[in-house]
């Protein structure tokens, strides 16, 4: 159980599709909620700022008294964010030094990785609909709980892009993901190599669980599975995906070669 993801949220927000609309109701904007995760010793994370309040904060006020830090990147916790741009990593650590560094100034800040020494402050902002991988390198168990405004926003966007995008449900509602808008806005397949992807970090096994959007142009099953996410490598024709896009989490999107952005 060390290792389970409770969520808890105060408040929720109904959602009938995904960067679509919610329901006509009227929600106060003072409506809180917060996720808690637990973070086994040397454990990923793969997290996602899900609430108004960290929309345009960035990585400090997000992750403020969140994690161990250290002198060095090796020893500290980490917070890895995704560039789509050039397909590469943002790496990011927490600082301590005990005050014996800058008078303390730096001690509890997250701060650039390999920008020397003493090294730069991070301003990177995380933006509701994204996602961030945390490594806790700390031999004992840590809990990381994220917190904010309850999305109250009718619509909601995220942009996925050629290759590899990191991202995140922009409401506060947990929802299945095939019967969210993404099966019919995907690029779908018969073969996983040639679909668009998802993939999903299983928190308590830190792996992944892979699927994909299939179509056969109906020659497959009558076409029932066409516009589905399927499970990869579940035999074929291929289960159909049972996952939850939930609150909290983060998620990959691999977007197909040569497919515009969605």
């Amino acid at each position: 159980m060390g290792r389970k993801i409770s969520v808890i949220l105060l408040a929720v927000c109904l959602v009938t599709a995904f960067s679509v609309h919610a329901a006509d109701t009227v929600y106060s904007k003072n409506a809180v909620g917060f996720g808690k995760v637990l973070l086994g010793p040397d454990d990923f994370g793969l997290f996602s700022p899900g609430f108004e309040g960290m929309e345009t904060a960035d990585i400090q006020e997000a992750l403020d008294g969140q994690l161990s830090g250290a002198v060095s990147a090796v020893a500290a916790d980490q917070c890895l964010l995704w560039d789509t741009g050039t397909q590469t990593y943002l790496n990011y650590y927490k600082f301590d030094s005990s005050g014996a560094i800058e008078g303390g100034a730096l001690d509890g800040k997250w701060v650039v990785t390999g920008s020397g020494f003493p090294p730069l402050v991070a301003t990177q902002e995380v933006n509701l609909g994204s996602a961030f991988w945390l490594k806790n390198n700390q031999s004992v168990t840590q809990e990381v709980c994220l917190k904010g405004d309850v999305p109250v926003a009718p619509t909601g966007t995220v942009e996925l892009v050629e290759g590899f995008t990191f991202f995140s449900y922009p409401f506060a509602a947990d929802i299945d993901l095939n019967t969210s808008p993404l099966g019919t806005l995907g690029k779908g397949a018969v073969s996983s190599t040639s679909a668009d992807q998802i993939l999903a970090w299983d928190q308590e096994n830190q792996v992944y669980k892979n699927f994909y959007l299939f179509d056969s142009s109906g020659a497959i099953e009558g076409g029932a599975l066409d516009n589905q996410w399927v499970v990869t490598g579940s035999g074929f024709p291929p289960l159909v995906a049972t996952q939850e896009i939930s609150l909290v989490k983060g998620y990959w999107y691999r977007r197909s070669i040569g497919q515009p952005t969605l």
